[in-house]
């Protein structure tokens, strides 16, 4: 039987997650350990804690305000949800969408509490999905600013082109659509 070499009490340095403290030792295959930064206790085995490659799935890594959540979830296994995901976090915290003139729809923008563990988007996710169909935000409340399971749905993408907010194309009736004397 191998000697046991970890502790309760000792700490390691990850390689992207910060410093843990390891909080319960069962086995080298089960240690339980705490995440400095986030508070959060993940179990993990004795190779991963001494090469520092374990993550804090609560650590805030997307755009410093979403997060992976404990679950079933993961980019490998839920690659559609993630890429939608990624993709709405973008719209909303990045300087390509916050600052562009071209995408004003998107100008102040945010995700609900709700949508920020990867894991509670998800499951929205693949219950609403539709193969083709793009996130919307907007559709089912005009000028909507906010990423919510409420308010969000999936729309055929040529849908969504039709009601996208482009300034320069729209008249106060929508896109293409003009008022006629009769």
């Amino acid at each position: 039987m191998a000697k046991q070499s970890i502790f309760v009490g000792d700490i390691f340095e990850t390689k992207n997650n910060g410093i843990v403290t390891v909080v319960e030792y069962i086995n080298s295959g089960n240690i339980k350990v705490m995440f400095h930064d986030t508070g959060h206790i993940a179990s993990v085995i004795g190779t991963k804690l001494r090469t520092g490659f374990i993550k804090d799935r609560t650590r805030k890594s997307i755009y410093g305000i979403g997060y992976l959540g404990e679950g079933k979830f993961n980019a490998s296994n839920s690659k559609k949800a993630f890429k939608n995901f990624q993709n709405m976090y973008q719209r909303c915290y990045s300087d390509t969408y916050q600052k562009n003139e071209l995408r004003k729809s998107y100008h102040g923008s945010t995700v609900s509490e709700e949508w920020r563990s990867f894991q509670d988007f998800a499951l929205w996710h693949n219950e609403h999905y539709i193969e083709g169909y793009c996130l919307d935000k907007d559709l089912i409340v005009e000028g909507n600013k906010v990423y919510s399971p409420e308010l969000c749905c999936y729309v055929p993408v040529w849908l969504n082109n039709l009601i996208l907010k482009n300034d320069s194309r729209r008249s106060k009736y929508g896109i293409g659509v003009e008022k006629t004397k009769s």
